[in-house]
């Protein structure tokens, strides 16, 4: 991921990755706070693909109409310079799901 994106996101770390994108720590430049980046993923000819296109923006799209303490809220949906989408979101401090679960065990079914 380049270093500035829209001007004012300056990606700072990974935090992971999976089949369809990447999150990156970044900060906001404009608005001085950190905030997370998703990146999609491109493989050939995925961007041009106006169906893989669409299901990213009404992803996005319908993220944002969510409001509810235990859900991310997302903040932007912007494109690099390649066309590439990335969606800006709020970034929540805390251990992947994967690092709890070695750390403590299974999730229990309530608790999932």
């Amino acid at each position: 991921m380049g270093n500035l994106l829209a001007d004012r996101y300056e990606a700072v770390t990974l935090l992971g990755s999976g089949a369809m994108g990447e999150v990156w720590l970044a900060y906001d430049h404009l608005l001085g706070r950190q905030v997370a980046i998703k990146r999609i993923l491109t493989r050939a000819g995925m961007v041009q693909d106006p169906t893989a296109r669409e299901r990213i923006l009404r992803e996005a799209k319908l993220a944002a109409t969510m409001q509810h303490s235990n859900v991310v809220a997302i903040h932007d949906l912007v494109h690099d310079a390649s066309g590439v989408p990335h969606v800006i979101m709020e970034y929540v401090e805390g251990e992947s799901l994967a690092d709890g679960i070695r750390r403590r065990g299974p999730v229990s079914p309530a608790d999932a």
